[in-house]
């Protein structure tokens, strides 16, 4: 069995009231197994924007998610809540700026590429996609407020807590992805390898350590408004480049640790970590 437990990172005093809070902290959950392989690094999940850590825990359907996945294959698991996000607390409106946002479903539905635009009315899918369609409300309702204008302590609170963990791979998701490159100016001597699950780009600067990094594609971004433009910026940067339909694997959505065949798309990212 496991040994599981959890920790905030430190994140900072306000002065609130007649007294403080405390903000800018993340959440994460850990898992280690009783007998650790010690060549094997812990695995850090980082979410997408408006997700949780709850991504990595269990899929839409009900199966495991990536996290237990690895824990049951014997690595060490560690997942972050970012801040404003989940248990890690969420600071008074009043200290951030900016609007908050809540995603709807059809703004799921079209940049998770669940379907087609047109499809959304309907719920018709992409043909042979792989999310689970049927519990397409469950992913819905799985989503968090989020503010766009709170990235650098986004950043920090990742970078606290792999402070806190020490060497360790990084699987991180879309918006949690296109952080990694800040983190990795801070803690870059800590990760020892990185995968970056569709990276949504912040800035142009996409600077890489390329023999330690794995960029994941799913299907169906050629021609998507976000996706296509997207990719080849990431691919210049000389990072391994793993594009599930080119390897047979079709029908993966922005989700893929939500998708049916998640175990098959976990399998290669841990082999490839294991290497």
């Amino acid at each position: 069995m496991a040994h599981w437990g959890s920790f905030h990172t430190a994140g900072r005093r306000l002065e609130y009231g007649d007294s403080y809070v405390i903000v800018d902290q993340s959440y994460v959950q850990f898992h280690r197994p009783r007998i650790e392989d010690g060549q094997r690094p812990p695995i850090v999940f980082v979410h997408g924007g408006g997700l949780s850590g709850a991504a990595w825990e269990t899929t839409p359907d009900g199966r495991d998610g990536w996290g237990p996945r690895a824990a049951d294959a014997g690595w060490p698991v560690y997942i972050i809540d970012s801040v404003d996000t989940g248990r890690a607390g969420r600071a008074p409106d009043s200290q951030r700026a900016g609007p908050v946002e809540w995603k709807t479903a059809r703004q799921m539905w079209e940049r998770y590429r669940i379907g087609p635009a047109a499809g959304w009315v309907s719920k018709t899918a992409f043909a042979g996609g792989q999310f689970p369609i049927e519990h397409f409300d469950a992913l819905v309702g799985a989503h968090v407020a989020r503010r766009r204008t709170n990235d650098m302590v986004e950043a920090a609170a990742i970078v606290d807590a792999i402070t806190t963990i020490g060497t360790c791979h990084v699987i991180a998701h879309s918006h949690g992805a296109a952080l990694m490159p800040t983190v990795l100016t801070q803690v870059g001597s800590l990760v020892h390898r990185i995968v970056l699950i569709e990276p949504l780009p912040l800035s142009a600067d996409t600077a890489l350590v390329a023999g330690r990094t794995l960029l994941l594609w799913g299907d169906h971004t050629e021609g998507h408004p976000l996706w296509s433009p997207m990719i080849p910026i990431y691919r210049s940067s000389g990072a391994t480049d793993l594009c599930l339909p080119d390897l047979g694997v079709v029908g993966n959505s922005h989700l893929p640790m939500c998708d049916r065949n998640s175990d098959t798309v976990m399998e290669l990212i841990l082999d490839w970590l294991a290497d």
